[in-house]
Order: C-alpha cells, then structure tokens, then sequence
C-alpha cells in the first residue's frame, strides 16, 4: 500500500495504526504528511511501534507536520532514540502521559 495516497486523499483520518508493518520505511511515513494535505490537520493518534526501520529523522517529520498529534506510539523502534524522545517532550503543548 502505498501510504501517500492515505495522506493525499480527502478523508478525515484521525487515528492511524501502522504497527508492526515491517516493511514501511521512512520515505513512507514522510510520504503521508505534505503540508498542505488534511491529515496534517486532523491526524492525533498514530501507532508506528513494532516497525524496527523507523528513525529519529521520520519521528522528526511526524511531529513537525501532525498539527493535532495527541498519541504517538514508537514502542520497539529499534532506531528511534533518546535524542528523538527529547523531541517529542520539548514540543510545544505536549502531554508526557499521551506521547
């Protein structure tokens, strides 16, 4: 599946779980977040634990585009570290118990 095309498309998605599909890489989440596509706007749950390709780069991306992100899942991210972590608790409005 190709994950631009969730992104590109006009439905309203607000939760999303990826979790344990080991074949997506980076270039494919990035590919869900274009500035101005709506799941930027409306996405607050993503779940992309399980995915052992995931990097700091990607969870840079994600945080960076999801305006309304909530809950995010990077549990058993083999690549993802502390550096990524820190991200994540120095946005701004964040909540630690949901990210």
């Amino acid at each position: 599946m190709d994950l631009a095309l969730l992104g590109a498309g006009d439905l309203l998605i607000v939760q999303l779980w990826i979790r344990r599909c080991k074949s997506v890489i980076d270039k494919g989440i990035k590919s869900l977040f274009h500035a101005d596509w709506k799941i930027c706007k409306t996405l607050s749950v993503l779940d992309v634990g399980y995915m052992p390709k995931i990097t700091n780069a990607v969870i840079f991306t994600i945080t960076s585009a999801a305006k309304a992100l909530t809950d995010l899942s990077v549990g058993f991210c083999d690549e993802v570290t502390d550096a990524a972590v820190q991200m994540l608790m120095d946005r701004p409005n964040h909540n630690s118990s949901q990210l």
